[in-house]
């Protein structure tokens, strides 16, 4: 068994970006297409070749579903994949934690990309549950908000943005700040649960 290279997967990422976009699909319409569907975060890993390791059935649904190049088959034959290769639960869980907070006004919304990385990283963290979780990237949120205001973020850069809004995030914990954000997630329990009821209802 071989490893897949750091430059073929940034290679097979900037192909899918590049077949994704000649198609004028959104990150949700690729996942909504490829069988079976994927959420926005799991793409977005691929295409900045940031998935460590992919195998040839995840790049087989890719290529079927963007009408790529059979030939990308080729790199990822007989390569040494464990199981973090297809979506693992916290890629799952990112897009629910992304759509709860992109329905509040009250929360400072980010670009697509930080949103992604920052949603992942807490989905991956060290948080116990989902009420945590969504906190926990509320409080990114807000710090982001203030460290754009302040001028300091860096529109081309998503991984010093990242660093810059943990640290934030750190400094905001370390003073116990935002702790307003856990009746944000009541109040998105509470819709939940009316949603449901209405849905069961109707």
């Amino acid at each position: 068994m071989i490893k897949v290279s750091p430059e073929d997967l940034k290679a097979f990422g900037l192909a899918v970006k590049h077949a994704r976009s000649l198609k004028t699909w959104t990150l949700d319409e690729l996942g909504a297409t490829i069988d079976p569907p994927v959420g926005k975060s799991f793409i977005s890993k691929i295409e900045k070749g940031r998935k460590g390791a992919l195998n040839s059935r995840t790049v087989g649904r890719f290529i079927k579903a963007l009408e790529m190049d059979e030939a990308w088959i080729d790199k990822f034959l007989d390569t040494d994949t464990t199981d973090e290769s297809d979506e693992t639960p916290a890629e799952r869980n990112t897009d629910p934690l992304i759509q709860m907070v992109t329905r509040y006004e009250t929360i400072p919304q980010s670009s697509e990309h930080l949103l992604i990385l920052l949603a992942n990283q807490h989905a991956e963290g060290h948080y116990t549950d989902q009420s945590t979780t969504f906190v926990g990237l509320t409080k990114a949120l807000e710090a982001a908000e203030s460290i754009r205001k302040r001028g300091k973020m860096s529109p081309d850069n998503t991984g010093s943005q990242l660093n810059a809004v943990m640290a934030e995030v750190a400094k905001l914990n370390a003073e116990g700040a935002l702790d307003e954000t856990k009746d944000l997630l009541d109040d998105e329990e509470k819709g939940c649960a009316k949603n449901t009821k209405q849905s069961k209802s109707g």
